[in-house]
Formats: C-alpha cells, structure tokens, sequence
C-alpha cells in the first residue's frame, strides 16, 4: 500500500516543481515523458545486447477489484489540492505501461547504508536522489531530475517501476507519488511524496505472489527478464498513442534507423512497430500538424537518414584537428577542400569527420570527434538541422537559419559526448556554455563548446558557393536613383525606381567598453520596433557575416546590456530586437574587447 512520512517540526515545506524544467521548446507531455523513458533505457542497454526493446501498452482495469493499488492514495492528493475536493476513484481507470528489453534494469544496492562512497547504483539514485546523478560519459541523462516526468504526467500524480535486475536477477517493485507538503484530514501534515512500499520503511516489494499480481493488473509483459516496467496510472489527455508515436520518431529517429532501437505501442487490439525497416513507412502516415514536424519533408528527411547510414566508410572527409583554441576554417579541410565545395555544391550528401580536443582540468587533454552529414536541397525553405547526442536529439539548437541543407551532427564518441552532457541543461535541450558546474569540469570550455555547436553553420558558410551573375539590388540601401528625370524639352519622365534608403533615426555614440544607441529625430512616431546587430570590423567582407560567437555572444558575460527609454525583446548573439518607448531612448551595450573595433547597425 502507500506510506506517507509526516513532517517534523523545523523542517522546512516544500511543493516540487521540478517538472517545469521538462515544459520547454516543443516538449509537451508526451514528449518529455518518451525523452526521459528511452534516454534511460539507452543508457542502460546491457552489455552484448543489439539494440533497446521498449514496449508501450495503453490498457485500463477496474476499481474497486484493484483497490490495493490505490488505496490511501486519493486522499493525500485531495489534501495537498492535486484533486478536487468530493473526488472518488471508481469505474475503468486508464494505465499506460512501458517497458525495456535488452537493458540491465535499475542494479546496484538498493539501501543507502549499502551504497559504498562514489558506487553508483541505478536503483538508490533512481528511487531516492533527486536533482542528484551518478549518471556521465555516455549517459543521456545527467541532472536527476527527469524521473518527475513520470509522476507529472499521471493525473493520480504517481508512478510504479517493477524491475528485474541482471546482477542479481531479483525483482523488485516500488512506487511513488510526488504531490506538495499537505496537512491531512487526520490533522497531522505530510511530506509532499510518498511511496508505494512492503512497509513504513519504503522497502521494496520482493514477493513474487504480489508482482505477479502486479503484473496481471496492469498487462505487462515482462517475465523474468532483466529491464525496468513502468506504469502511470490515468495518464493525462495528451498523451495518446497517437502522440507517442510522434514523439518517438521525432525526438529518436536516429537510434531507431541505426538498428539501435525499436519501440512496440500497444492500443486495443492494435500494435504498431517503430524499427529500421518500418520507420520511414510510419512516417508518411502521421499527421504532424502541431508538432515540431509541421512544416518539415519528412519523408524527403528519412530518405536523407537512410542514405547516412550507408554512406561508405572511404567517403568520409576527415578534418585535421584545431591548433590552440578551435575555430572552424578553411584550413583544417587541407586539400580536400576543393572537392568537398565542389561536392556540396553537387547537392551530394557529405559525410564529415571533425577532430576536437578536451582538455579536462586535473585529467590532461584527450582527442575526441563528432560527426557532421551535409546535404543541399533547393526545395528546402529553410534549414532541416538535427544535433544528436548519445541517441537523444538536442532539440532547442537552430544555426542554419533559411540555408536550404539538410544536416546532422552526431556525437557518439565518449569524451566528446560526456563534455556536452555536461553543459545540458535537465530536458537535454541544448548546449549551454555557461551551464552549472561545466566550466569548473574543462579548460577553454566555453570556446571549445562554441566549435562544436556551430560547426555545421561555419562548414556550410565554408562550402557554399554564391551564385554567379549580378545582384541588381546589391547596396540598394546606400545608393539609390530618383524616380523622375528632367528630359531634354524639360518635361519629367518617370524612371525604374529603386528603393531609397531607410530614414536613419538613431545614433551611435562611443562609450566606455561599447556604445549608446539613442533617437536622432526626437518627432518620430512611438513606439518604435527596432533592431541592433553589432560584429567586429575585419579586413575584408561584410563584418556581420564574419560574425562569429566565439567573438562574443550578447547575452553572456562580459557583454552587459541596459536600456532606459525602451524595452529589450529579444537577444539573440550578435542582435538585439527592442522597442523604443521614450523620445529618451538610451540604449546602452558593454564589455567588448577595447583591442577590436565595433561595427554597429540599428534601424
């Protein structure tokens, strides 16, 4: 049954709300909960098994033939307000169960008093750390706080695991319900969780009648091998197999077409199954509309994924490693450059091997690489970019603006993986230099982060040639041609118009360590939209398409960014979107290098 711990007098209440980490971007719950379910089943693939096996059954069974498994539940969650006050638990309950194959379940000690000083074990740290991790390396999940996914998208806000563990080859089942700190009709106040546990002592159950009955009640597959069997009972409504199905093949398309990953969804009498052979088929008959998909060729991506991963081994381009801090350059692609242009100007998939040096602090540099596929396609309206990590797809990183590629950056190597899991933040949505911990963990990080994440950006400004012939509208905003012409008999002929420039309503003063930005006609209408780029002057071209974020990027130290008079949307590296509110509009950028000369636009 549930266990519910009182709270002592001095410690402090708490209500978690470590689920609003997993509402980002385009994560909605189904999303968050298939991100963390099959992250951790790939980190926790066994040894000499060929690929992840997770089945996802939909199913339901009846209360009150199934009181024990709720009971004392309901009320705790009136309590702390996760239910309405009067609710009542009876008729057809919804469950959804999924469950790994190939994997070593949650092994290790299961008692804190068995776990030895810097062991790791996946059952302690799964059960009962939160916000802490032993997980690294290779490892998808690191912060320890995505298994509140599991309990935040149940209704019931709860969660059960049965594992079987391959070291041991026990099973074991607990659950676990997380809500607020609540006082309970019984007047005593309650810890905000609670376990479903043999005893008050939260002890695992371990008598196989009970799991088997477990098993019974909510469908699930699992016999004696070893991998872990979740359930989540009343699932919210969005999470419908429908939606799994989307997640799955949108946040782990990859895994699935390297054969490292197949997934079964059960609903009814229906089954469909994800794997290599039928992911592509699956694909064309979804309806992305609302999803992160919408707008995106999918079939034309899967025939780009397939052809990835058959690209013959002598067809790789090998870069030379970055000497000192790395930036990618023309020169690392030696004399293979040409070809590669040539290539990629052939709309031909490029397969690119990029070397990059991590350098730990206390544990010396090492050599590692990741990977980056290139391909031109003119029907593209923008850039299809996928960054993929140890399986999991960093699905907040957008570099190539409206290039018409379509890209993949894959990192399976171990050092290059472990400094990236690094710097993620808990949805593993992107790569954040200045994430907690990761600048103290490697020298040069942010730098050589920034390599990294706009490799494929720098590449494709490398590689892309610009169309031959003349641009008729080239400076056209600096140089312009009245639209009337005095003739010879002094009448006016009307010629071809081009546009004048825009009117220039603000200046830019030097100050100490930047500039201001303010209004330079006090009668212009207000509020007004603006934008600000800034770049470093270089010797030749157009310093903004020489910007790099390696020179600076505007929402991280040193820059410092204040306004007065006006109000910042947005700041995105190089650019600031604001609007001007005041005719005393004061702007005000600093912290750039005193040795390199700001080029400023603002209009």
């Amino acid at each position: 049954m549930w266990y519910f711990s009182t709270l002592p007098e001095g410690e402090p209440e708490r209500d978690p709300r470590e689920s609003e980490f997993f509402n980002v971007g385009d994560l909605d719950p189904s999303a968050s909960l298939v991100r963390e379910v099959i992250q951790n089943s790939l980190d926790a693939k066994g040894q000499g098994n060929e690929n992840v096996h997770l089945e996802v059954t939909f199913g339901s069974h009846s209360f009150p033939s199934n009181t024990k498994y709720y009971e004392n539940l309901v009320p705790h969650l009136v309590s702390s307000g996760m239910l309405p006050n009067g609710f009542v638990l009876e008729g057809s309950i919804p469950f959804l169960a999924i469950e790994d194959f190939g994997t070593t379940g949650l092994d290790g000690p299961v008692n804190r008093g068995d776990v030895r000083a810097g062991e790791k074990s996946n059952y302690y740290d799964f059960w009962w750390k939160e916000g802490k991790s032993s997980k690294g390396g290779q490892d998808a999940g690191r912060a320890g706080l995505g298994k509140t996914v599991f309990s935040g998208t149940s209704r019931l806000r709860s969660f059960w695991g049965l594992t079987t563990r391959q070291d041991d080859h026990k099973a074991l089942l607990l659950g676990k319900s997380v809500m607020k700190t609540h006082k309970h009709p019984d007047g005593e106040t309650y810890k905000y969780f609670g376990y479903f546990a043999d005893d008050m002592h939260k002890k695992p159950i371990k008598d196989k009648g009970a799991i088997d009955d477990f098993c019974r009640a909510f469908s699930l597959r699992r016999r004696d091998e070893p991998g872990l069997s979740l359930v989540v009972p009343c699932p919210v409504a969005e999470i419908t197999p429908e939606a799994i199905v989307r997640s799955a093949i949108i946040h782990y398309f990859f895994p699935i077409m390297r054969k490292m990953l197949v997934i079964g969804i059960n609903h009814d009498s229906s089954r469909v199954v994800i794997d290599n052979s039928t992911l592509r088929a699956i694909s064309q008959t979804q309806d992305w509309k609302g999803t992160a998909w919408e707008e995106r060729d999918v079939d034309s991506l899967m025939k780009f994924l397939e052809n990835v991963t058959i690209k013959p081994e002598e067809e790789r381009i090998s870069l030379e490693l970055p000497k000192g801090t790395p930036r990618m350059s023309e020169t690392l692609f030696g004399a293979g450059l040409e070809e590669a242009k040539t290539l990629f100007s052939a709309d031909k998939l490029l397969w690119i091997h990029v070397p990059v040096m991590i350098n730990t602090i206390g544990g010396g540099s090492s050599e590692s690489f990741f990977e980056v596929y290139l391909q031109k396609d003119e029907a593209l309206k923008q850039a299809d970019e996928f960054y993929v990590r140890s399986g999991i797809t960093i699905s907040e990183i957008k570099n190539l603006g409206n290039r018409r590629v379509r890209a993949l950056l894959f990192v399976r190597d171990k050092m290059a993986s472990t400094f990236l899991g690094d710097s993620e933040p808990p949805a593993h949505t992107d790569w954040k230099p200045r994430a907690e911990d990761f600048q103290k963990k490697y020298h040069h990080s942010e730098r050589t982060l920034l390599f990294v994440k706009y490799s494929m950006r720098d590449i494709v400004k490398i590689l892309d040639q610009p169309s031959p012939g003349l641009n008729p509208d080239f400076l056209q905003d600096v140089f312009f041609i009245s639209d009337e012409r005095i003739t010879g008999d002094g009448g006016v002929k009307k010629m071809p118009r081009l546009p004048r420039p825009l009117p220039q309503n603000f200046v830019v003063s030097r100050i100490q360590g930047g500039c201001k930005v303010s209004l330079s006609d006090r009668n212009v209408a207000l509020p007004l939209p603006a934008v600000a780029r800034f770049a470093y002057d270089v010797l030749r071209g157009s310093p903004f398409s020489n910007y790099h974020p390696l020179d600076f990027t505007l929402n991280n130290a040193p820059i410092q960014v204040s306004v007065s008079g006006g109000q910042v949307i947005t700041i995105n590296e190089n650019q600031i979107t604001f609007e001007v509110q005041s005719q005393d509009l004061e702007l005000k950028v600093t912290g750039f290098d005193p040795n390199r000369d700001l080029v400023v636009d603002v209009r």
